[in-house]
């Protein structure tokens, strides 16, 4: 019989379950996106405390903020599984499928092949810390390149299921009201330019958890909270998902 093992969040006080009921069995596979080393800002949060906000003023070739939220987060987690010796792995994905996205290779004013260049580095940069941390079942890829090799048409099903989004579901217009700020932010673009980003990222992670092989097993994630929620749209099985709480 496959052992399970049911993580007690209590234990875990930034780990937030968004989707689903978490039994870790035997053999599973726990996916976390990661961003690429996306330029920050320190800001005072409306508590006072200090944090850090991508402004996109630049790109890197370390590990990124969103890589050391989840890990410092989330390590203590792993080394628990370690010592219950739960087999499992834990696939973290560079997005380098955001070297589609021309607002934002403009906004970096890189061209693509050195904007996925900078992501191999991030990903080595990352795979670096990981062996650092004695994390031997954790590994990063890129996330594009991980698709191929599982023959799964990403940028395919973000077409068709943006197609069949209409912004009008709850979920939807809450994207759309909390993300209008943060676009005007980033990139200067209007209410209707950034609907149509919105749009456009709701089917991207849509279409992540859609993946036959993500859907079969857990994703833990630390940059967007409100389009966390997006991974199960339109799907009958609900993958967990656990979203990582706190600033960066």
């Amino acid at each position: 019989m496959t052992k399970k093992n049911r993580i007690d969040f209590k234990n875990y006080p930034n780990l937030v379950l968004l989707e689903g009921d978490l039994v870790i069995g035997e053999g599973i596979n726990i996916f976390s996106p990661i961003c690429p080393d996306y330029h920050f800002k320190k800001v005072k949060n409306p508590f006072g405390q200090s944090e850090r906000i991508h402004d996109f003023d630049g790109m890197g070739e370390r590990k990124g903020i969103v890589y050391e939220k989840l890990i410092s987060s989330s390590e203590s987690l792993f080394k628990q599984l370690d010592k219950l010796n739960v087999k499992y792995r834990h696939i973290l994905l560079v997005a380098d499928v955001e070297k589609e996205d021309r607002v934002m290779i403009r906004r970096l004013s890189i061209s693509e092949e050195e904007f996925l260049r900078r992501c191999r580095l991030t990903c080595d940069a990352i795979n670096g810390d990981l062996t650092k941390r004695g994390l031997g079942k954790s590994k990063c890829d890129l996330m594009g390149r991980y698709f191929r090799r599982e023959k799964y048409d990403f940028y395919g099903n973000i077409i068709e299921i943006a197609n069949h989004l209409t912004g009008n579901s709850s979920l939807e217009k809450r994207i759309l009201k909390t993300r209008f700020p943060l676009h005007r932010f980033w990139f200067g673009i209007s209410e209707n330019e950034s609907r149509k980003r919105s749009i456009h990222d709701i089917a991207m992670y849509s279409s992540f958890g859609k993946c036959p092989e993500i859907n079969q097993g857990i994703i833990l994630c630390a940059d967007s909270e409100v389009l966390s929620h997006c991974y199960n749209i339109g799907k009958k099985k609900k993958t967990p998902v656990i979203y990582i709480s706190g600033n960066y």
